[in-house]
């Protein structure tokens, strides 16, 4: 009902507050629906168009004949010359524009600066449309910490070596789950199963291989891992990254705030961090700095490789 034109059904003396009502229900209706949103979004793209103009000049020739003795004036029929001239611009325009008469495009043109503007957590939690409330968080995501790493033309065995020193640093490896996405070129990753499987207790929580095929760059194989994760944290890694002492612990208590729940954080307006991040630090061990390929077992070690972690952290 929010995206249908306003009409007040109380007359004009009750008018401007029923149109407030429908702003309002527009104004969620964009901003807690995803489909509603992306099609506002398209809706009001401004987009490039060439206008083509058209100009058209006559030209009237007059030619005196100077060898014809019955035209008295020396004159001949004149001759008319229309010549077209056409000219284009590029413009810079949106649908509101080209539709003014439209009524829904001209309350999204009016009210656009409040759909740009991020609800309050209370908002989101009273309007998500996934809110739960009677399943446990423990259910949702039956692990605290889901590390995602991206593999292309990566050997398992060194996979292997690169994540145990990740698993020794970590304070409570059995609530992290290990999300190894294959984007293609890589070799022997069942062997990080067999490896978790045969550990001592001191092991990840959870270990497990998904392949990425649609390609696209690193974005798009983050974001496929992301999708199959269990986590209620997601950690992106690369295998070369060094991870700091009891890194899963730090991750948590600063995401989590030191255990204070939304509703204090919300009451002393405090905003809630949802991201995070280490200084930059590169594994650079043998292992870590080498890199094997599917042709070619040579080991490749990136010349200034210190010198970039240096600098990154200045």
């Amino acid at each position: 009902d929010a995206l249908l034109p306003y009409t007040s059904p109380h007359g004009s003396c009750n008018e401007n507050k029923d149109e407030e009502i429908a702003d309002n229900a527009l104004i969620k209706a964009i901003r807690y629906d995803d489909i509603c949103r992306r099609l506002a979004s398209l809706a009001m793209r401004p987009f490039d168009v060439t206008i083509a103009t058209t100009t058209e000049v006559t030209t009237i020739s007059k030619i005196t004949d100077q060898n014809n003795c019955n035209n008295t004036s020396g004159m001949v029929d004149p001759i008319e010359t229309k010549l077209q001239n056409t000219t284009t611009k590029l413009v810079t325009t949106s649908l509101a524009k080209q539709h003014p008469n439209d009524h829904l495009l001209q309350r999204m043109s009016k009210l656009w600066h409040h759909f740009l503007l991020l609800p309050s957590l209370e908002e989101c939690r009273g309007h998500s449309p996934h809110k739960r409330t009677d399943t446990k968080s423990s259910e949702r995501h039956p692990f605290l910490i889901s590390l995602i790493l991206p593999a292309f033309h990566e050997d398992g065995s060194h996979l292997i070596v690169k994540l145990r020193k990740a698993l020794n640093r970590a304070y409570e490896p059995r609530k992290v789950e290990v999300v190894i996405v294959d984007a293609g070129g890589c070799t022997n990753l069942d062997s990080l199963i067999d490896a978790s499987e045969k550990s001592s207790s001191r092991d990840w929580g959870c270990v497990k291989i998904v392949s990425f095929t649609s390609g696209g760059g690193r974005g798009p194989c983050l974001n496929f891992g992301a999708s199959t994760a269990s986590g209620r944290i997601l950690t992106f890694c690369h295998s070369d990254t060094a991870l700091p002492h009891r890194w899963d612990e730090r991750i948590v208590s600063t995401l989590e705030h030191e255990g204070v729940n939304d509703l204090a954080l919300a009451r002393s307006k405090e905003p809630r961090a949802n991201s995070c991040a280490f200084s930059f630090g590169i594994d650079q061990s043998r292992e870590g700095l080498s890199m094997p390929f599917a042709s070619s077992r040579n080991l490749y070690y990136p010349p200034g490789i210190r010198a970039v972690e240096t600098t990154a952290n200045m």
